[in-house]
């Protein structure tokens, strides 16, 4: 059985108004429903707030923070973090979707793994019309193989739809870091 606690799915959000409800409406179909679903959006300019309002009123589980100039996806992963207000906080791109059972399959894996403090997985990638593209996975790290890189300054890549982060460890190592942003979504 997964462990039953709250924690804050974190989604970073810049002009995302074509995918964005599709990605809120897999969080919230969770079978984990103990959840916040946290937006931080920045910079935008489509209808991308009007989504979230929408949103926000219907579901008391969505909460959304609003900066006005874009801060990149490091930069809103970052305020995103430090707005979190749980021990662990799962990374969803505002492009991605959840199978209904993500969270648990990540709940029971940081059960048998309590030492754990990232949990990450495999990813497919679809086309817009779902069809199957290809499938990623993460290769697995020890503690000691993190840190190594960590404090080396190396790039860490991880898949964020199936990444349970605990948000002490990663305020510890100083968060996200905004010098990847230029690199990809899925980097430090």
């Amino acid at each position: 059985t997964p462990i039953a606690m709250r924690l804050t799915v974190l989604m970073p959000a810049c002009n995302a108004e074509r995918h964005i409800a599709v990605a809120m409406e897999s969080v919230l179909a969770q079978k984990h429903t103990d959840l916040q679903l946290l937006v931080v959006e920045n910079g935008y300019r489509d209808r991308t707030p009007e989504i979230l309002g929408g949103f926000a009123r219907l579901d008391s589980r969505v909460k959304v923070h609003t900066f006005d100039r874009p801060l990149g996806v490091g930069g809103a992963g970052q305020a995103g973090i430090e707005l979190a207000d749980t021990e662990w906080v799962i990374r969803l791109d505002a492009d991605d979707v959840m199978l209904p059972d993500c969270i648990d399959i990540q709940l029971e894996m940081l059960r048998t793994n309590p030492q754990s403090r990232a949990i990450t997985g495999r990813a497919r990638h679809i086309t817009s019309s779902g069809g199957l593209l290809s499938i990623s996975t993460n290769p697995r790290m020890t503690p000691e193989e993190c840190r190594r890189r960590t404090f080396a300054g190396e790039l860490l890549g991880f898949i964020h739809p199936g990444t349970l982060l605990h948000r002490p460890s990663v305020m510890a190592v100083g968060g996200y870091r905004s010098r990847f942003s230029v690199i990809g979504e899925d980097s430090d």
